[in-house]
């Protein structure tokens, strides 16, 4: 229903924050979002304050339907899937967005993600993409998803069919490219890599998060899903 909920670590409840969007994704930088129009959204008091629900929303520039957040950088795909990215972010004395401006990056990609610098993207063939900084060239990865997310926790993606991979060689090491992908168990229509674990949803709605986490030399996860 679009509705939009916040939960910290500190008391693990669910709370309800005002607004609509179809798309939310908490970074380093703060938390953004896009609505059902592919309006762009800031979370005001969010920015390195990620146990913070924020105060208000600002409105942003432009419009995409999906956006990624990463340490000073946000990137984002509109309903064409053209590539935007927005640096040099500064903030005023009431925690709003300086005058800010996207810029269109060169390829198409369907959903993207950013962290520490180094972007992962599909696009609508479900093709995955990497590249390990903003100026870098864009370089085909093995596989086929519909979605992929990276964090400091690691690269992890889903196939057309919820099939849930995580890609070996990326955990704690962001500017990577991996070595091969691991399948998981499971089934998930969408996973979000934070610094530590795992999060996802599956078909039903239900969230999961991973757990029991570890890893063996040659660089497989173990886990469970909780």
């Amino acid at each position: 229903n679009e509705q939009i909920w916040f939960q910290s670590d500190s008391d693990f409840k669910w709370k309800r924050i005002p607004g609509g969007l179809k798309q939310i994704e908490v970074g380093q930088l703060g938390v953004f979002g896009v609505n059902r129009n592919d309006a762009i959204y800031y979370r005001v008091g969010t920015n390195n304050n990620q146990a913070s629900s924020g105060v208000t929303w600002q409105r942003l520039p432009g419009a995409l339907k999906h956006i990624s957040v990463g340490d000073s950088s946000l990137w984002g795909v509109n309903k064409r899937d053209q590539i935007y990215e927005m640096t040099n972010i500064q903030f005023d004395s009431e925690g709003k967005i300086q005058d800010p401006k996207w810029v269109k990056k060169e390829g198409a990609l369907d959903n993207v993600s950013v962290h520490n610098g180094s972007i992962w993207g599909v696009n609508s063939n479900d093709a995955i993409w990497f590249k390990s900084s903003s100026d870098a060239k864009w370089e085909k990865i093995p596989g086929s998803l519909k979605q992929v997310e990276i964090g400091k926790f690691g690269v992890f993606g889903v196939n057309k069919n919820d099939d849930i991979f995580y890609r070996i060689g990326t955990n704690n090491n962001s500017n990577s490219s991996g070595t091969g992908w691991q399948k998981l168990p499971g089934k998930l229509e969408h996973i979000s890599s934070g610094d530590s674990t795992a999060y996802g949803v599956n078909s039903k709605d239900l969230i999961w998060k991973m757990e029991d986490i570890s890893f063996d030399a040659d660089g497989r996860i173990k886990f469970k899903w909780t």
